[in-house]
């Protein structure tokens, strides 16, 4: 009897070392999600327009998206990674599609200047990627100052508006909550580059900042909710490169 307990008990031991995560090795349960979520990405990009889908390989490791090949143009390789950020479940996108031209020139490279910086010095390159990974999860930079291209939304506040990715391919939202000043001189579609404190959204931290309670409900703040907001201290617009002032003096008045 003795033996025969010894002898499951090393069986379940194996089974759950069999079926255990580690930071090299998928769990059972992760290669299966994995198994789906490539396909999903797969999918996605073949209802992209003008992306060649099975020129593209997607890999999947625990969420991670990684996107590999050759595509034509900047445009197909943005919306490629926008197509992947577009699948729930998705925590990263590893956008290492390279562009060639269609005489089958040299790839181009596939540096860009770093987007948003932090006040430990970190930085991230591709201004795609940084949107989306900041909307997708924006934790990893709260409570740190950002500077975030992208282009406007609905502007359904004075003092806020929808924040889109700059491509405005991705479904990725941000909340920016800015100066009704600023905010006036903007029109849906602008490039423009945000700068202030990322955060998740919460309607004591927003009652706060803007000092009056009765635009939670009013224009409909209740909905971002633990989603992430940029506090805007400085909002470019990248049609005129003009400066907007910071939000230093318009503010609401307090009930």
């Amino acid at each position: 009897m003795k033996n025969q307990v010894l002898g499951l008990t090393a069986t379940i031991a194996i089974l759950l070392t069999a079926c255990s995560s580690t930071r090299y090795k998928q769990s059972t349960g992760e290669f299966l999600d994995s198994k789906v979520l490539t396909s999903k990405v797969k999918n996605e990009l073949r209802r992209q327009k003008g992306v060649k889908a099975s020129d593209i390989d997607v890999d999947v490791w625990k969420s991670n998206v990684q996107l590999n090949g050759f595509v034509e143009t900047d445009d197909q390789k943005h919306r490629a990674e926008s197509a992947a950020w577009n699948v729930s479940g998705v925590r990263n996108v590893y956008n290492h599609l390279v562009v060639i031209d269609s005489m089958g020139a040299a790839p181009q490279g596939t540096g860009s200047s770093p987007v948003v910086t932090t006040g430990s010095g970190a930085s991230s390159t591709n201004p795609e990627t940084v949107f989306n990974k900041l909307a997708a999860d924006p934790s990893f930079r709260y409570g740190e100052q950002v500077s975030v291209q992208g282009t406007v939304g609905t502007i359904f506040s004075p003092y806020a508006f929808v924040f889109k990715s700059p491509s405005g391919l991705s479904s990725r939202q941000i909340l920016v909550v800015g100066d009704r000043a600023t905010i006036a001189r903007l029109t849906p579609t602008d490039p423009i580059t945000v700068e202030g404190e990322i955060h998740g959204f919460s309607q004591a931290d927003f009652e706060a900042r803007l000092g009056n309670s009765s635009f939670w409900e009013a224009d409909g703040f209740s909905k971002w909710k633990g989603k992430p907001v940029i506090y805007s201290g400085k909002i470019s617009n990248r049609n005129t490169t003009q400066n907007n002032p910071p939000q230093t003096t318009t503010q609401p008045a307090k009930n």
